[in-house]
């Protein structure tokens, strides 16, 4: 179990290192998006990136997953590679001329207010259709990465996108002053550069061979993720449209800056997805297999509680932060939606228990109950959006969210154990759980009672006595314990 613990960690490591400094980069553009554009302009671009979200599993249908299922065992398979990637290839360029087509509808469709005029709804236009396309072509051999342990390039190639994204945010938006418009050719100029970065992987893998048998297995498998992954997106980013309709662009843009601030567990959850699916794929025939994704789903809700009580103790405190010339993080402007934060971050955890949880789908080939359960939650989460926004505004939005992923996390669990049954350690989760809960609460109470300087010594001493109460309560095992002082004194070793 260690060793296989060890691989994943490691793995883990190397694309969490990648996902956090890449997300860090574009989280430093969300102070810059809350001060140079105004919360309608942002709520316009918000609401557009959700329906590119959407889209894009469309220009895709499911090639990743089946990829993922098919080549595990063969990665060097010309012909699994190159049938799905030519129909791919062939398949975008149909949809992109759709759109292009549909220019002038789409332009009204999205951009309802007219908050943004139609001659930049026209470039906004093309540049989706490029972003669509290149990143479409590139799921493949950023696949292929994973499933040949290569996380060392698939990190720097990830690296550079979201690095020429940032720089182009700022020069086109910042220097040239293009507004809202800028946003999307920076990321269409880096979403074409990255096709061309990978372009070696793909002439390592593609060979102009074409099999009508491996792209029926494909589409036989990888289809079904469509209304899943749809269902998956809406879970994600359906409350920005509907909160258009049903308010205005700048609460959408006050509601999405904030809603960033609680995607760093999504981050957490990201980079934990990127080892995991290839780990556990590769590790359930192993006879201790259970054994150790039970334990992986413990190591992860300690890991997820940590972050959600230290981003939730500090994100005001961060957020307020003045950085020049009386400019803020987060513009006061956005400060209003500071609120959802937490229930974003909780939210994130449910997502993180259903990827744990999938195991048992791919392991025993059950994708057909994925549309199934995600479209459940799905449709809560539009129905919780359409009652609660009215009532609660963008709280609601956030609390339709949370409990949309807790109904998919409990979903998958009761429905894969019949087939795939797991003993996960319920117990010491709880004890997570509890722990976790008591401290944000106690953190809440002292809110009214204490402020600024006074109330981040009262976050620090909860986060201190929330690491105490875990020995106290023994969570750790002794075996445990003497591993995390093994991995302590290697760490010093090598420090010195």
């Amino acid at each position: 179990m260690l060793a296989a613990l060890k691989r994943l960690s490691g793995d883990t490591l190397i694309y969490g290192t990648s996902t956090v400094v890449s997300r860090f980069l574009t989280f430093l553009l969300v102070p810059f998006y809350t001060n140079l554009l105004a919360p309608g302009e942002l709520g316009v671009y918000s609401a557009i990136y959700s329906w590119i979200a959407f889209v894009s599993i469309v220009f895709t249908y499911g090639m990743e997953a089946a990829y993922f299922r098919f080549a595990a065992d063969s990665v060097n398979d010309k012909k699994k590679f190159s049938a799905p990637f030519i129909t791919l290839l062939g398949s975008s360029l149909f949809f992109a001329v759709i759109i292009v087509a549909l220019k002038p509808v789409l332009n009204e469709f999205v951009n309802p207010y007219h908050t943004v005029a139609s001659s930049t709804m026209n470039t906004i236009v093309v540049c989706s259709v490029s972003i669509l396309f290149f990143d479409a072509l590139s799921i493949l051999p950023f696949a292929a990465l994973r499933l040949q342990h290569k996380p060392a390039r698939f990190a720097v190639l990830r690296f550079i996108n979201i690095f020429l994204q940032v720089v182009l945010n700022l020069l086109f938006v910042a220097f040239l002053h293009y507004g809202v418009a800028g946003i999307f050719l920076g990321n269409a100029i880096a979403s074409v550069a990255t096709f061309i970065i990978i372009l070696p992987t793909i002439r390592g893998l593609f060979a102009w061979t074409y099999s009508r048998a491996i792209m029926r297995e494909f589409l036989g498998f990888g289809l079904p993720y469509v209304p899943s992954s749809l269902s998956t997106i809406a879970l994600q980013v359906i409350d920005r449209p509907i909160m258009q309709r049903l308010t205005n662009d700048p609460t959408v843009g006050i509601y999405s800056a904030n809603y960033r601030l609680g995607t760093i567990m999504m981050v957490f959850v990201s980079m934990f997805e990127y080892a995991w699916r290839p780990f556990f794929l590769q590790y359930a025939r192993q006879p201790d297999a259970k054994r150790v994704f039970s334990r992986v789903l413990t190591y992860f809700t300690l890991a997820a509680a940590a972050i959600f009580l230290i981003v939730s103790f500090f994100v005001g405190d961060l957020a307020r932060i003045v950085i020049w010339n009386h400019h803020s993080i987060i513009d006061r402007r956005y400060w209003g939606g500071l609120t959802i934060v937490p229930i974003v971050l909780a939210a994130y955890i449910f997502n993180g228990f259903y990827t744990n949880f999938i195991v048992g789908i791919y392991v025993e080939k059950r994708t057909r109950l994925l549309p199934v359960i995600t479209g459940v939650a799905a449709l809560s989460n539009i129905i919780g959006n359409l009652i609660m926004i009215p009532i609660f505004g963008i709280a609601g939005a956030a609390w339709a969210t949370f409990i949309s992923y807790a109904l998919m996390a409990v979903m998958i669990y009761r429905m894969t154990q019949p087939f795939y049954p797991m003993q996960y350690e319920w117990g010491r989760i709880g004890k997570i759980a509890s722990v976790t809960l008591g401290a944000f609460l106690l953190s809440s109470i002292a809110q009214n009672f204490a402020a600024g300087a006074a109330m981040q010594l009262m976050n620090v001493l909860l986060l201190a006595l929330t690491g105490a109460a875990f020995f106290f309560l023994k969570f750790f095992s002794p075996g445990e314990l003497s591993g995390m002082q093994g991995m302590l004194r290697g760490f010093i070793i090598r420090a010195k």
